[in-house]
């Protein structure tokens, strides 16, 4: 079942968008307004589950693949967990036959398509053998992009959303505290000063999207470097219970980025969800004005919370700072939810680079700035030789799980 939502008013609505709460950067994103034109249908998005009777067989050196029809589909993707940020193609109908493969497994999944840019959930996956099932290909010794273990969490559900087609001039969207929101991203990677940010809402989806700086947008060493920043994501003040804000797929492309994603939870350090899945970000530019003074340089940085954090497929690559940088307690206290962190590679810059894993807190989640923390196939390579101690912060966590090196292949590539 597909659910479209037709506003029934004859007039056009505005929202306002007053569900900021005070803090030190409440500043820097200011209130806005979205204007629905009522009289226009609101998709709404894919409530039914992934395409049913999904089937394979190796014809030869090749994969055959086929399922049932999903109605109102215009097209369908093909997943590898190889390559879990973006399809290995679409087809148009129901069935894909491969070309020729090396020996070796093959899983694959699908998803439905439609017209107004919603895609449903994923097939469980279907695995081929193709070459000698005698002799299979050994596994990997170390995990990589395809023999990392997926986390089993999926996008909320959404009811009834507002949906924003982002655009140069559309780039900053505040959404009430009660309405869901659907983000859609343009066909050709956006280019903006202060990149895209996202304010208040309630449950949202955004799948896909690539933000690509032409140049460098900030004048001078005095200013902050925002106006480069790929993503922002403010919490919501008047949030009226748990929701959840989900990012899947997004590209901050490009060698003009000074900062990657940035979530503030401001008041919902009790209520957000942040879900980040299979994110890249080809490099984070760092300036130092002077001693102990540093512009930018974050791939993801969160303060006052969130709730829980989950992650799940991350590269990051020429980082000239940090790579996530995490300041659960910044700015709030009080108990937080479970955080996952799985399937990262973070790579500073040849010429150097920080502390590509920080934790401003503990991972004994007893404790008064205690985070549960769980971490599954990370891997962090510094730039410029520098040493492990100097890379995982701060020494007093366990970072056990975290290998210094590279997987063998780039979780998201």
């Amino acid at each position: 079942m597909r659910v479209h939502t037709v506003l029934s008013a004859a007039t056009t609505a505005l929202v306002a968008a007053a569900c900021l709460a005070p803090s030190a950067s409440a500043a820097e994103a200011p209130a806005t307004f979205l204007a629905v034109d009522a009289g226009a249908p609101v998709a709404g998005v894919v409530v039914d589950s992934a395409p049913t009777g999904l089937s394979g067989r190796v014809d030869g050196r090749k994969s055959a693949l086929s399922w049932n029809p999903v109605p109102g589909a215009t097209s369908y993707a093909i997943w590898e967990p190889g390559t879990p940020g973006r399809p290995v193609t679409t087809v148009t109908s129901p069935s894909r036959t491969s070309g020729d493969l090396a020996d070796g497994t093959y899983a694959y999944s699908v998803s439905a398509r439609f017209a107004d840019g919603t895609e449903s959930s994923r097939t469980a996956e279907v695995e081929l053998l193709v070459g000698s099932a005698a002799t299979p290909t050994p596994a990997p010794t170390t995990p990589s992009a395809s023999t990392s273990q997926r986390a089993s969490w999926t996008a909320p559900t959404l009811v009834d959303p507002l949906v924003w087609d982002v655009s140069a001039s559309n780039a900053t969207f505040t959404a009430p505290a009660n309405r869901d929101v659907l983000i859609r991203w343009p066909s050709t990677p956006l280019d903006v000063q202060g990149g895209v940010k996202l304010n208040g809402g309630r449950n949202v989806v955004s799948k896909g999207g690539t933000v690509k700086f032409s140049k460098r947008y900030f004048a001078s060493m005095e200013d902050k470097p925002n106006d480069n920043r790929c993503l922002r994501i403010s919490g919501n003040a008047r949030a009226t219970g748990p929701r959840t804000v989900h990012v899947e797929g997004l590209h901050c492309a490009g060698k003009h980025i000074w900062e990657g994603i940035n979530v503030d939870s401001q008041g919902e350090r009790g209520t957000l969800t942040v879900q980040l899945r299979d994110i890249r970000i080809d490099g984070v530019h760092v300036e130092h004005p002077g001693r102990g003074k540093h512009i930018g340089g974050d791939a993801l940085q969160t303060w006052n919370g969130p709730h829980r954090l989950r992650v799940d497929g991350f590269t990051a690559k020429n980082l000239e700072y940090q790579g996530l940088y995490l300041q659960p307690y910044r700015f709030g206290s009080g108990k937080l939810g479970a955080w996952d962190i799985r399937n990262v590679n973070l790579e500073g810059a040849s010429k150097g680079s920080a502390y590509l894993m920080w934790l401003a807190g503990s991972r004994n989640a007893s404790a008064s700035d205690g985070v549960d923390l769980t971490v599954k196939d990370v891997y962090v390579l510094p730039g410029g030789g520098r040493s492990r101690t100097r890379t995982l912060w701060d020494a007093a966590n366990d970072w056990s799980e975290v290998k210094i090196g590279e997987p063998g292949v780039d979780f998201v590539p």
